[in-house]
């Protein structure tokens, strides 16, 4: 997730450079390939994207939820296409949406899920297990980042599953099925500022970067 500290420091380093200030040789060619060629890509997370009601997420920067999260990504993605505009950078800015699968982090729920009911070890499920997510396999997010390098201008772009978000009770059902375990789950108190849902629009994925994803949710577990 990129925050608007980490923008104004890639960004400064960057006008430094094209700001004329004394540079190594190399490093001033490695500027003259950025602007003539080269791609910036920045990323962050879907979760806490505007308002429930507003489903699926557009790929443009929503506000309306009360965590403080987007509000900074916004931020971020704002501070970047002002010095895109400046200085003619290509900077492509991908939401990744619950991003799933090997090398994963090891707090996130399907990987978490596998590995304690293959241990016989509890879960712990926020609210009822009826929230859902667009879960994306990291092979379709690997191809959708790779495809974006190409990209011009400024652009923010949605990398998700975009047909129907999967509940947390199907991933959990899943999860048993292959573990051929059954879980020991414990009901936890929800999380205020968890969305319900997230879903993304990919309509400018499969536009820009004949983009989609392939690995069904059932496949990726």
């Amino acid at each position: 997730k990129l925050t608007v500290n980490a923008a104004s420091v890639i960004v400064r380093l960057l006008l430094r450079t094209l700001k004329g200030r004394k540079v190594d040789p190399l490093e001033r060619d490695l500027i003259a390939d950025i602007e003539q060629k080269w791609t910036l890509g920045f990323t962050c997370q879907d979760t806490c994207r505007g308002s429930p009601d507003d489903r699926p997420t557009r790929g443009h920067g929503q506000r309306g939820h009360k965590a403080l999260r987007p509000r900074d990504d916004h931020a971020a993605r704002r501070h970047i296409h002002s010095y895109q505009y400046l200085y003619n950078i290509n900077i492509v800015v991908l939401r990744y949406f619950t991003v799933y699968g090997p090398w994963g982090r090891p707090d996130m729920a399907i990987l978490r899920f596998v590995k304690r009911i293959s241990e016989g070890e509890p879960i712990d499920v926020f609210g009822d297990g009826k929230h859902s997510r667009d879960f994306t396999y990291i092979d379709d997010i690997a191809r959708g980042t790779i495809a974006a390098l190409g990209v011009d201008g400024f652009e923010v772009i949605n990398l998700g599953n975009g047909t129907s978000p999967v509940c947390l009770n199907t991933v959990i059902e899943l999860a048993e099925k292959y573990c051929g375990r059954k879980a020991i789950v414990r009901n936890r108190p929800p999380v205020d500022s968890d969305m319900l849902t997230t879903h993304a629009r990919v309509e400018k994925a499969r536009q820009i970067l004949n983009w989609q994803s392939e690995v069904t949710i059932e496949q990726g577990v």
